[in-house]
């Protein structure tokens, strides 16, 4: 290689050279062949984020009780019993007009979250963007797939390279 001083042998600094993708005489810089698949990108870590969360709140399954105050203590096997008492303690039977009341008293858990259909959004935003950016999927090549298979699903990545050969000239050696 050749020394990158100058006539003093001071280093000139990082060489550069610019690898115009895709430029246009609107666009002098090129295109990044990722700028169509960033927004599909931020898309997935939402929906990740989404998933995280939705699992966290939902893991453990959230109790509920209508009518009645259940002990602090309530683990699950626990029975609950509902009964009214007098000021001494004694149990007291109730009128018929009481029991609308006491029949009023519900125990339940929320539904928790399902999380299948975010697995779904997210391979279905991870599918896009190897499709956009025209990249063959390693995991979908079958073990009993032909090589012409295996060439026509790399011919989108094969002619992006050859495309970038031919634009960047000697440069990127």
């Amino acid at each position: 290689p050749a020394p990158w001083t100058d006539a003093t042998g001071q280093p000139l600094g990082v060489p550069l050279h610019p690898f115009r993708n895709r430029a246009t005489r609107y666009n002098a810089g090129g295109k990044s062949e990722l700028d169509d698949v960033l927004p599909l990108q931020d898309a997935l870590n939402r929906t990740l984020v989404s998933m995280v969360y939705s699992s966290e709140l939902s893991a453990f399954q959230i109790r509920y009780s209508i009518g009645v105050e259940p002990p602090a203590q309530l683990s699950p096997g626990m029975w609950v019993k509902v009964s009214a008492k007098d000021a001494n303690g004694k149990a007291i039977i109730p009128k018929p007009e009481d029991a609308e009341g006491l029949n009023a008293i519900r125990f339940g858990t929320l539904e928790q979250a399902q999380l299948a259909p975010f697995i779904n959004q997210a391979a279905f935003l991870i599918d896009q963007m190897y499709t956009i950016a025209r990249t063959p999927r390693q995991d979908e090549a079958g073990a009993d797939a032909s090589g012409e298979a295996m060439k026509q699903r790399e011919i989108g990545l094969i002619g992006k390279v050859e495309r970038a050969h031919v634009n960047f000239g000697g440069a990127w050696e």
